[in-house]
């Protein structure tokens, strides 16, 4: 086998050519260059384009200024309409259903506690009165990751909800979280 190439290019037998790559590839390649380079001056380098940062720096301000021009809004439940339904099975189980499908992912299926806080102590962050718990789910808390979850449940959902969080007090998880918040009397 003659090597053109005089044994510099050549390993095992195999020959190396210089054969020049693509055009297309070139141009594509040549055109993603051009590309970033625009992209970079128009996003990064002074030109008009917004970038990132600035970009979540006028979310930020227009979720502050949303935020600020709504109230919160009022569980409008009474600790006398939770003391009437409180002891009624049928809502629990309801309100049971809801919890596994909404809430066990962050409180647990036995309401213990995993991401969010454990439902079965007597401490509670915001709250273990029944009502302070049903405010609680219908306004959420933000600054910790919960969601308002009163544009997503209807106002009988939120009490069935609250009677089982309201139930699962004192009942013994199987891991449990250690204890945060305040402790109810």
């Amino acid at each position: 086998m003659s090597n053109k190439f005089d044994g510099e290019h050549s390993y095992d037998g195999i020959d190396e050519s210089d054969n020049k790559l693509p055009s297309w590839w070139l141009n594509i390649f040549y055109v993603t260059i051009i590309f970033s380079i625009g992209y970079m001056g128009y996003y990064h380098w002074g030109g008009p384009g917004v970038g990132l940062a600035e970009n979540f720096e006028m979310q930020l301000a227009q979720e502050k200024l949303t935020a600020s021009a709504q109230p919160p809004p009022q569980t409008g439940h009474s600790a006398e309409e939770f003391k009437a339904i409180l002891s009624d099975e049928a809502i629990k189980k309801k309100g049971q259903a809801l919890y596994t499908t909404k809430c066990a992912a962050c409180h647990g299926p036995d309401g213990g506690g995993t991401i969010g806080p454990n439902l079965t102590d007597k401490f509670w962050i915001h709250g273990g009165k029944i009502e302070q718990i049903a405010n609680t789910i219908t306004n959420g808390v933000p600054a910790k990751g919960m969601v308002s979850w009163a544009p997503l449940m209807t106002k009988e959902e939120i009490q069935q909800v609250t009677v089982y969080v309201y139930s699962l007090k004192g009942t013994k998880p199987a891991v449990g979280k250690a204890p945060e918040g305040n402790a109810e009397e």
